[in-house]
C-alpha cells in the first residue's frame, strides 16, 4: 500500500484535529449549540480551513464514516484466511463490533446528528458501501463452500446481516447495553437466516 506523502499526512492530521474538536464540543454542549468558529478555534485551524475540509457542520460527521470504511477494509485483511468462510464472517463482524464499541461516544454522536445530512438515512454512505461489499464477498465464499444457503442472493443475505447487526450495535451505542451478549444474540439470528441446513447455531 502506498504511504501518504507529507502533504497528505498534514491534511489528515488537520482533519483529525477538527473531527476530535467537533466531537468534544458536540458532547459538551450539543450539536446545535456548537458553531464552526468554536470547532476551528479548538482545533487550532482557521474557519476557512474547516470549510475547505468539511464544507458544512454536518460534514465533519462524515469523517467518522471515512475512518470506519478504512478500518473495515483493514479488518477484512486481518481476518484469518485459513479459516472457513463462516468463521471468517463471524470474526469480521466481531471486529466491526469491537471498533464501534471502542469508539462508542463518536458513534453515538454520529447517529444522533447525521440524520440532518441529506441522504444519510436513505442512501449508501461510503462506509456502508465498503461494509456491504466486504460482506457480499464473504457470503459468496460461504455459498461456494456450501456453508451458506444458495436460494437467496449474497446481496440479500448481506443486507439481512447488516440490518440485524446495525440494530444490535445501535442498542449498545445509544443505550449502553453490553456489546458481547448483543453480538451473540445477533449472530444466532443471522445464522438462522443465512446458514445452509437446519443445524443448531454455533
Amino acid at each position: 500500500m502506498k504511504q501518504p506523502g507529507l502533504r497528505e499526512t498534514k491534511q489528515l492530521q488537520a482533519k483529525q484535529a477538527i473531527f476530535e474538536a467537533a466531537m468534544a464540543l458536540f458532547a459538551e454542549q450539543g450539536f446545535d449549540e456548537t458553531s464552526v468558529e468554536q470547532i476551528a478555534t479548538r482545533a487550532g485551524v482557521s474557519r476557512a480551513t474547516y470549510f475547505n475540509y468539511f464544507g458544512t457542520k454536518t460534514g465533519v460527521l462524515r469523517f467518522y464514516g471515512e475512518r470506519l470504511a478504512d478500518r473495515l477494509t483493514a479488518l477484512s485483511a486481518e481476518v484469518a484466511r485459513g479459516a472457513r468462510p463462516l468463521e471468517r464472517l463471524r470474526r469480521f463482524i466481531e471486529a466491526w463490533a469491537a471498533y464501534a464499541s471502542e469508539n462508542r461516544e463518536h458513534a453515538r454522536i454520529v447517529q444522533l446528528y447525521s440524520g440532518r445530512e441529506p441522504g444519510y438515512l436513505t442512501g449508501l454512505t461510503p462506509a456502508r458501501k465498503v461494509l456491504m461489499g466486504l460482506l457480499v464477498g464473504l457470503v459468496e465464499e460461504g455459498q461456494a463452500a456450501g456453508e451458506l444457503r444458495r436460494d437467496l442472493s449474497a446481496v440479500h443475505m448481506a443486507i439481512h446481516t447488516t440490518s440485524i447487526f446495525y440494530n444490535a450495535l445501535g442498542i449498545h451505542v445509544m443505550a449502553g447495553e453490553p456489546v458481547a451478549p448483543l453480538m451473540e444474540s445477533a449472530w444466532r439470528i443471522v445464522l438462522g437466516g443465512i446458514r445452509h441446513g437446519d443445524g443448531p447455531a454455533e
